[in-house]
């Protein structure tokens, strides 16, 4: 998970002191220091409130990124994201929560199955859904098309290849279009063997 990702979706709110010096903690790449802050905001902040929801989303990104990695962790991060999401539905966090949880079950950290894929896409459907008209939404799409490449079956690759053109053409200054057309480029070039299209994806994305 990017560093920019989890400090960007806590930074455009007034912070108390202890969610400042956690923040800084995780640009420092200090997770643990900054997990034990967030856990302390999510006792102390009233339960619901701006702060707290910053709080409890800091210490379960924190769990995810603590090392080394266990599954005592990741349960951890998702039971925090799950209260979350169940306290708060309509948080500002809501969407990438969603996110993180579908990235959950992509990690390369974790035996890949369908079954994950399914369970990732479903997570990404829901913030195509729910908010399809914020920027999070293109980034949804890619995950979703990921999902069906990653079967690596030639018929659900297709189908990836199809929800990204298909959003492309509807979409095509998205902030994250270049990254889609390196994506599609990857794509055809392996495993669907499609140079010449391959190529044509890449120019696309160099404009």
């Amino acid at each position: 998970m990017s560093l920019l990702v989890v400090t960007g979706d806590l930074s455009s709110s007034s912070h108390s002191d202890s969610i400042a010096t956690a923040l800084d903690h995780i640009r420092h790449a200090d997770f643990r220091r900054a997990y034990d802050l967030f856990a302390a905001g999510v006792l102390r902040e009233a339960k619901g409130s701006v702060e707290w929801q910053e709080a409890i989303y800091g210490q379960a990104v924190c769990a995810e990124q603590v090392t080394p990695p266990s599954a005592e962790r990741r349960a951890e991060a998702r039971q925090l994201y799950e209260q979350l999401l169940a306290v708060t539905p309509a948080s500002r966090l809501a969407p990438r929560v969603w996110m993180n949880l579908g990235r959950m079950e992509e990690s390369t950290g974790l035996r890949q199955t369908p079954k994950r894929l399914v369970a990732a896409r479903n997570y990404y459907g829901t913030v195509l859904e729910q908010w399809p008209n914020e920027s999070i939404a293109g980034e949804a799409t890619l995950r979703i098309a990921a999902t069906w490449v990653q079967a690596f079956e030639i018929e659900q690759v297709k189908r990836g290849v199809s929800i990204l053109q298909h959003w492309l053409a509807a979409h095509p200054n998205d902030p994250l279009a270049s990254a889609m057309w390196q994506y599609l480029g990857q794509t055809f070039f392996y495993p669907l063997e499609s140079y010449e299209e391959s190529l044509a994806c890449y120019l696309k994305a160099d404009r």
